[in-house]
């Protein structure tokens, strides 16, 4: 211990006037006046620890007293030279010691080994490579840059400087990555030209250069080439590099971009992962523009795996990040996002006026390419919101401009969309044309999130065209990648596809199997949502799929009235409702936990996470070509004994708990159990449920139940509309209308059950 504080003694004493600074205190100019200052004093240990501390600031440092030595010496000023030369020497041991990179013992050796006239050809190469660099960028000079590389290439061969070298070849590079953005020119001659770069970077083990390196051979696969399995593994390489020698700012671009690149491989859990990092590093480096697309980034991921409420968590926070910068177009960016979350939750007013804004931002700013995409996302809920004709022509709008700024990458959801729309209109043959165009195009390009709603779309064409087998194929192929990106809004919709397939062959079982199982994951997404407003939202946009279910029971208990389908249509149609009263049960239920024993609701967790594992690992198993049954009986086996545990543990729950035990989860009511609970000999109980094809009403009492069809919903509404304005309007002129309408809609909606009716009658309508 003495031994300890009087080296630190002697350490703090002897540094007085040089305060000790890590590297994110210290500028480039501070760090070379404090070491310049420990080798006067001959503080080694400074020394050391300056060098330690702020790797990245070294390189510099030593580059300057080479060109400092060169300088002085072709001056005829040796002495000094020499000492230039000596210190470079000694900065640059020290750095491989401490770091054990050799880059700068390479750089300082060639002023040991080149001759005068060699240093002089040393210096017009550098020149030709700061002018060359200079201009590199600029569109019409960029020739004139390329002849400087070359001539200061040819002296650094000449005179073996390899580090010079691979500076010129990453120059070069970069020249032809602005070519290709310029004049659309093959990736791949930029991608060549940093390659020998980086194989000379790793011969003369410049770990800075070489991070760099791999980071840009990395974006050139990501962004031009579109091999994004290659763009991650040198985004890998780059970061391990980066991390190595704590180069924080390329870190904060290396890790957004690999972020991206898992997001086109269609990996949306590393992608947010890398998101996320990226978010963290860059608030450590201050590059709020960074933090801004890392949230924004990962709301649209959110919006594709259909987690709405996340989404729009994010999107908020990009939209802070972007007003406090006054990144316009940015803004605009984050507000279409945000609008076309509000168009999947079904609120269209919402979603509109966020369009709203952001196309007098693009106009404002010029910006084409944005004012397509918005474009595009008006098309998508005008056509949600049943405006098919004015949806076409807002995607034909969009169409128009990313055909003239040729960018085929943004056309595909174009051409998606368009062919959706013939097949609203019932053209299905022209609606398969634009899905198979859309097909090939993002297999070409790799958008995977794309191929797989190309595919369901071009399935749901080959359903109504009668080419079931083909359809089918594609359906499974959707399914197959939606899995692999973990969509599951793409997966309950290729369900229903499925299902649809099966009705169609009369295969009624499996159809409502699939069916089921598609319901069962719209309710889970449904369950993610915290606002009862976006929760119903949701199931009204949804719905169909619920209608489609209830459609084919219908059909079928006309057919054979025995086997209990209007059972399970009732079923569905209670499943397909907001339940918002169900939703308060369970907030009911979540607020009288906190009477319950805490363990117990952990095991209880527990073996609810357990229980939806399995039955997933079930579905799965279900799904392939080649079911392994005695996989299924194992699973089915493992849920029968979670479910049990379950049971057992609600009952030792409940007895801990008064509060908890008088309430129960909410579940939808079977038909069955209305009449048994609900019901007196004396009630009558009507239900509805409301379709764009067929609406159904269901006639309940204690004793019977009935199902009967009813008119569209459209049909109903032009009725209501009449009634309305009957009641809103009580002129003497309008008392026929009203009359006509309500006794039309009377015959409609509640004569079918008169025959159940009598006088002492409770009449109950849902």
């Amino acid at each position: 211990m003495k031994i300890f504080h009087f080296v630190f003694f002697i350490l703090i004493f002897s540094i007085t006037n040089i305060p000790f600074l890590r590297s994110q205190q210290l500028t480039q100019d501070e760090f070379e006046e404090h070491l310049t200052e420990a080798y006067r004093q001959s503080n080694n240990q400074l020394v050391k620890s300056l060098i330690g501390d702020h790797r990245l600031m070294v390189k510099p440092f030593v580059n300057r007293l080479i060109r400092e030595s060169i300088l002085l010496e072709l001056n005829g000023n040796i002495s000094e030279a020499q000492q230039k030369q000596s210190l470079a020497e000694k900065t640059a041991s020290t750095f491989i010691n401490i770091h054990g990179e050799k880059s700068l013992v390479i750089a300082v050796n060639y002023l040991s080994l080149w001759s005068k006239e060699q240093k002089k050809k040393k210096v017009l190469a550098d020149s030709l490579f700061a002018l060359g660099t200079s201009i590199r960028g600029n569109r019409q000079q960029h020739e004139k840059a390329i002849e400087y590389y070359q001539q200061a290439l040819e002296i650094y061969t000449e005179i073996g400087d390899e580090r010079g070298e691979a500076e010129i070849l990453g120059g070069l590079g970069f020249i032809q990555w602005y070519r290709i953005i310029w004049f659309q020119e093959d990736p791949k001659k930029a991608l060549s030209y940093f390659q020998e770069a980086l194989e000379i970077r790793n011969k003369i083990d410049d770990q800075q250069l070489i991070g760099n390196s791999l980071n840009v051979i990395g974006s050139i696969n990501l962004r031009y080439i579109r091999d994004y399995s290659k763009a991650v593994s040198f985004y890998k390489k780059a970061e391990l590099v980066r991390r190595e020698i704590e180069d924080i700012a390329g870190l904060g671009s290396t890790i957004s971009y690999m972020a991206s690149a898992y997001e086109n491989l269609g990996q949306f859990e590393q992608a947010l992962e890398y998101f996320k990092s990226s978010f963290d590093v860059n608030q450590e480096l201050g590059n709020q523009t960074r933090m801004a697309e890392a949230m924004l980034r990962s709301g649209i991921i959110f919006t594709d795996m259909g987690n709405y409420p996340k989404a729009l968590e994010h999107f908020e926070k990009a939209l802070e990040i972007y007003n406090n910068l006054n990144e316009r177009l940015f803004v605009g960016d984050v507000l279409k996002e945000i609008g076309f979350v509000y168009s999947k939750l079904g609120d269209f007013k919402t979603a509109i006026e966020k369009y709203t804004e952001v196309v007098q931002i693009m106009k404002e700013e010029n910006d084409l390419s944005g004012l397509a995409g918005v474009y595009n996302n008006i098309g998508i809920t005008l056509q949600s919101s049943g405006r098919i004709e004015k949806a076409s022509e807002y995607y034909k709008r969009s169409l128009d401009i990313y055909e003239e700024l040729e960018d085929q990458y943004k056309e595909l959801p174009l051409l998606n969309n368009l062919g959706t729309v013939c097949y609203d209109m019932k053209d299905y043959a022209k609606a398969e044309e634009y899905h198979y165009r859309g097909l090939q195009i993002s297999r070409e390009l790799q958008a995977k999130l794309v191929e797989v709603h190309c595919l369901l779309n071009m399935a749901n064409d080959q359903n109504r065209l009668g080419k079931l087998d083909e359809a089918m194929v594609n359906y499974q192929t959707g399914f197959d990648k939606a899995t692999s990106l973990n969509s599951p809004d793409l997966i309950w919709r290729i369900l229903v596809g499925i299902g649809e397939n099966y009705a169609l062959r009369n295969e009624y079982d499996k159809a409502i199997e699939y069916n089921d199982r598609a319901l069962s994951i719209i309710e889970k997404m449904r369950g993610l949502m915290q606002s009862d407003e976006y929760k119903a939202g949701y199931m009204a946009v949804e719905r169909y799929a619920f209608e489609g279910a209830i459609n084919l029971l219908a059909k079928l208990h006309e057919k054979d009235g025995t086997k209990g389908y209007d059972l399970q249509a009732f079923h569905y149609a209670e499943r397909s409702k907001a339940r918002a009263f169900l939703d308060l049960l369970a907030e009911s239920i979540a607020n009288v936990r906190e009477g319950a024993d805490q363990k117990l609701l952990e095991k209880q967790e527990e073996i609810l996470t357990g229980l939806s594992q399995t039955k997933q690992q079930l579905e799965q198993e279900s799904l392939k070509d080649q079911v392994n049954a005695d996989v299924v009986t194992e699973l089915k086996g493992q849920i029968d004994t979670l479910e049990e545990k379950f049971k057992d543990l609600q009952k030792e729950i409940r007895s801990t708990n008064p509060k908890y035990a008088d309430l129960q989860y909410p579940q939808p009511a079977s038909l069955k159990e209305v009449q048994s609970s609900c019901l007196d000999r004396n009630t009558v109980f009507l239900e509805y449920s409301l379709g764009d094809s067929c609406s159904y009403l269901w006639v309940i009492t204690n004793r019977s139940h009935n199902l009967y069809k009813l008119p569209d919903q459209n049909t109903l509404q032009e009725q209501i509309e009449t009634l309305r304005f009957g009641i809103l309007n009580p002129d003497k002129s309008n008392i026929s209308f009203f009359k006509q309408a309500s006794y039309s809609l009377y015959q409609q909606l509640i004569q079918p059950a008169e025959q159940f009716f009598s006088k002492k009658s409770k009449l109950v309508i849902l």
